[in-house]
């Protein structure tokens, strides 16, 4: 059975501190969540010292133990779990809008002479159970570190069986061991070699196969020293691999994200072709109205998706550029420290960026170039919707208003044809007697049919009601002959 002296997992956690756009209440919130990981003590004072993060001049790297006033002994936690010490500190720290955590959590086990005692591999399992409620928003990196015992042991195939006993823990039910072998085997082989003060590093990446989200992409890092001194020296490097694994884990959270807001972009775009068929069998003003008010949010939320898109491609050159800048800067000083730091290689790290740059910026680039497009598309269709539906409106308006005009001047009509029938009537009645009178031709042979009176009256009536329908009549042509006058 492998064995490796003063086995210890540190791992480095991120989340997001502050988001685009994000109100004070939702920054707060923010910081609650990634505290709400830490012990209840621990938590207790980084609450106590949100004034002073927040008043603090270099946001660009802040030490919260220290700003706290405490050191990282004072968050140090001891227990024992089947006859090891578990020895593990929290280390909490704000890089700008990120919060960073590393736990780092040891075996340490030692003899009468307080000496570590070589510890079986199976330690590790036990190790990697107390990070269950350390939680990476953002991504996580794993750091496995140790001394070997004797210097004749193969690093590698030390190395090997370490990760194959560490990913144990997250083996599938249904994997058989034979099949847990393969698989493991199938990984090592993109394992990356380097050095680092003396220490020989693998490394083994898997990509999330989801690309919604970083949940599922592991990256571990398996440091074997030669010596205890070698891997006191590395003590002074944490706060520098927080800096480099944050910026690359932001890069992969940056290169998830654009890929979801892709997604809402083609869901944006599939509503245009859709607004076309409905276009095409419909004009009813109501519905054009909301189809109009739809493909206005349709719009703007296409705009503002599209905007983030490319924010998230400037997050990537931005980390890409402080990754490779840190990278550079840990190599030169250990290249100037040489004599106490020993033999080191680094370029295995400089891989990531080549996938960087020749994979995550030109797709992101060419999701932008290609959706881009869709905007005028949309600008286009939103102003087309928006002229059928005014031009819909108007031709809806001119209708109403013809109508109104044609009652109003039915009303003017009727209105003029009574009043001069009513007038008529009153002028009419007076003479009535002297037209009844007036001599005809031929004298009346018959016997009047009505008695005088009601003769009168009807011939009053017929007199005015001729007159009010001629008076009428005019009416209705002076009204339409001005209609026609005003277009």
């Amino acid at each position: 059975m492998s064995k490796l002296i003063y086995p210890t997992l540190d791992l480095f956690a991120y989340q997001l501190g502050e988001g685009l756009g994000d109100s004070q209440d939702e920054i707060k919130k923010r910081r609650d969540n990634f505290l709400k990981i830490l012990p209840q003590d621990i938590e207790n004072i980084l609450t106590s010292i949100y004034d002073r993060e927040l008043a603090f001049e270099n946001q660009e790297y802040i030490k919260l133990v220290e700003i706290a006033g405490k050191s990282s002994q004072d968050f140090d936690f001891v227990q024992y779990l089947n006859n090891y010490v578990l020895k593990s500190y929290y280390y909490p720290v704000r890089l700008n809008d990120t919060y960073g955590l590393l736990f780092d959590c040891s075996v340490d086990n030692k003899d009468i002479n307080k000496e570590y005692i070589p510890q079986t591999l199976d330690s590790l399992r036990y190790l990697k159970q107390q990070t269950k409620s350390v939680q990476g928003i953002l991504g996580k990196t794993w750091l496995i570190s140790g001394i070997i015992p004797n210097l004749s042991i193969d690093h590698e195939n030390l190395a090997k069986n370490i990760y194959k006993v560490f990913m144990l823990e997250d083996k599938p039910k249904y994997l058989t061991n034979k099949a847990y072998e393969d698989l493991i085997a199938k990984q090592w082989q993109y394992r990356k070699i380097g050095k680092f003060l003396k220490a020989s590093v693998f490394e083994v990446w898997q990509p999330s196969q989801n690309l919604k989200s970083v949940e599922g992409n592991i990256h571990v890092l398996i440091f074997i020293y030669p010596n205890k001194e070698s891997m006191e020296n590395a003590a002074e490097f944490y706060d520098d691999w927080m800096r480099l694994f944050c910026y690359r884990n932001k890069i992969l959270w940056a290169y998830s994200e654009i890929y979801c807001i892709k997604l809402k972009l083609k869901e944006g775009f599939r509503s245009i072709r859709e607004t076309i068929n409905i276009l095409n069998n419909n004009f009813d003003l109501q519905k054009l109205k909301l189809i109009l008010e739809s493909n206005i949010q349709t719009y703007y939320k296409y705009v503002i998706n599209l905007n983030y898109l490319e924010i998230q491609r400037g997050t990537i050159e931005i980390n890409l550029y402080n990754y490779q800048e840190h990278l550079k800067y840990m190599d030169n000083y250990i290249k100037e420290n040489l004599t106490k730091f020993g033999d080191t290689d680094l370029k295995f790290f400089e891989d990531f960026s080549v996938i960087v740059q020749q994979k995550y910026l030109i797709q992101a680039k060419k999701d932008y170039e290609n959706l881009t497009p869709a905007v005028n598309i949309l600008e286009n269709q939103l102003n087309s919707i928006r002229g059928i539906v005014e031009i819909e409106q108007a031709e809806r308006d001119r209708r109403l208003e013809t109508q109104n005009t044609n009652f109003q001047n039915k009303i003017a009509v009727v209105g003029v044809a009574v009043a001069t029938a009513s007038l008529s009537t009153s002028v009419i009645s007076p003479f009535v007697k002297d037209i009844y009178g007036l001599p005809s031709i031929k004298p009346l042979t018959y016997k009047q049919p009505f008695p005088e009176p009601i003769f009168n009256m009807l011939l009053v009536l017929v007199l005015s009601t001729i007159l009010g329908c001629i008076a009428g009549w005019i009416t209705q042509k002076r009204l339409q002959s001005r209609h026609l006058s005003t277009k």
